[in-house]
């Protein structure tokens, strides 16, 4: 069907806009990315295609997007941003015109909620936000608009990174650590901090997170009023989720130490474990002693997580829950080391047990430009999930002691849904 849709609507995959409404037929998410992060843009005509059609780029600051223009009524233009978004975007149940050709679209009658299923799916995303299955579909409608509503309060994760990670600090000499450089910031979804929290937190928690990183749990745990203690290593990226937080109006606690002496550096009992550990050496953050993604063998690395996650538990309080974000990473022959089963055994040797393994599917993103060099020279799958550990510390009759879920409207603010989103800077 999507071979049907693509000699339908020709390629899909940059921006396309319909000239005569003027609203996207695709690149919704990608231009809207594009405003975040640079205010404005422009978009250059520089040819036509076989069709006649303008082609040419929407650039801002070094970010390129090809762009066309098309001129199709609305009976052509809605099965075409449908499948735009099959192809790798997201859409909304509410938007979707039945009475249309599906073969032009990508999608097949499994894709929408047409029968009485739906109505008990909607009950339970009214309920807990999301469903809470065990797999967590972050490329969903509804997903994205939740998130976007987060993102609306300012909160950028990726600050304080920029000069933290390999590939865009260079004062880090990453060939003493035998490794290529990397251009990587992984950037933390608020809708699963959102989720942990209101799922696996009583109310008026404390939330400890022994590998801080950038600000996202802590302002997403602050703004649901809990209370978020972080522990990091670096003090650069302290000051830049204090004055981040300080924006928002969000009093998060982040303390400069490293987390093997966590017990030193913090008094108390804490409710929740929350937070995404680095990954052995897929992302290089500094080259200050104590830096988990530096350390020399895989061996070394185990032995001092392992002292980090148990030093955690011990400050946690009895019949509480801890979640760890995790993924896979690959040794230097291309084998998983297994990351995530040493995790799990890591709590099990602390005295907690795996109660839920959920996956979260994360956006493609650029995935499919990457994936195509390293599926055909090694046969290496495209990774788009990551894995979501939850354990829990106690009897589990007392987990009913947590009460009901509370789902509130997240941010006052109005935000722009991608499928009305229009380039008002194109002319």
């Amino acid at each position: 069907m999507l071979g049907k849709s693509m000699r339908e609507y020709g390629d899909l995959s940059g921006v396309v806009r319909n000239i005569r409404d003027n609203k996207l037929i695709s690149g919704h998410q990608r231009v809207k990315s594009i405003l975040e992060r640079y205010g404005s843009y422009e978009v250059k005509i520089t040819g036509k295609n076989v069709a006649g059609e303008n082609t040419g780029i929407v650039k801002a600051g070094n970010e390129e997007i090809n762009y066309r223009e098309v001129d199709w009524p609305e009976e052509m233009s809605v099965p075409a941003r449908l499948a735009a978004n099959k192809q790798g975007g997201d859409w909304l149940q509410d938007k979707l015109d039945l009475d249309i050709d599906l073969d032009l679209t990508g999608f097949d009658v499994n894709d929408i909620d047409i029968d009485t299923q739906s109505t008990e799916y909607d009950l339970l995303k009214n309920r807990f936000i999301v469903p809470p299955f065990s797999v967590l579909d972050a490329r969903q409608g509804y997903w994205q608009e939740r998130k976007r509503a987060w993102l609306v309060l300012g909160i950028q994760g990726e600050l304080g990174r920029n000069e933290g990670v390999v590939g865009s600090m260079k004062s880090i000499n990453i060939e003493k650590y035998g490794r290529k450089e990397q251009k990587l910031t992984s950037v933390f979804d608020p809708v699963l901090c959102e989720l942990m929290y209101k799922w696996f937190c009583p109310n008026n928690a404390k939330i400890l997170d022994p590998f801080a990183g950038g600000s996202m749990r802590g302002i997403v745990a602050e703004y649901l009023k809990y209370n978020y203690t972080g522990i990091e290593l670096r003090q650069e990226q302290v000051e830049a989720n204090e004055t981040q937080a300080k924006r928002i109006k969000v009093n998060p606690k982040w303390i400069t130490g490293d987390s093997i002496n966590i017990t030193s550096l913090i008094n108390g009992k804490y409710d929740f474990i929350f937070s995404c550990p680095p990954y052995y050496d897929l992302e290089v953050y500094s080259d200050l002693e104590g830096e988990l993604s530096v350390i020399p063998t895989y061996n070394e690395f185990l032995i001092c997580y392992r002292g980090i996650v148990n030093k955690s538990i011990e400050l946690l309080n009895n019949n509480r829950f801890a979640c760890f974000v995790v993924g896979d990473v690959r040794d230097k022959k291309g084998f998983y080391r297994n990351f995530v089963s040493d995790t799990i055994q890591a709590f099990q040797d602390g005295g907690m047990k795996l109660y839920n393994d959920a996956i979260l599917i994360t956006m493609v993103g650029s995935l499919p430009i990457r994936v195509g060099k390293q599926f055909s020279s090694y046969r290496k799958l495209g990774k788009t999930h990551q894995n979501v550990l939850i354990f829990y510390k106690g009897d589990i009759k007392n987990i009913r002691e947590f009460g009901e879920i509370n789902v509130d409207d997240l941010v006052k603010k109005e935000y722009i849904s991608d499928m009305e989103l229009e380039p008002k800077l194109i002319k």
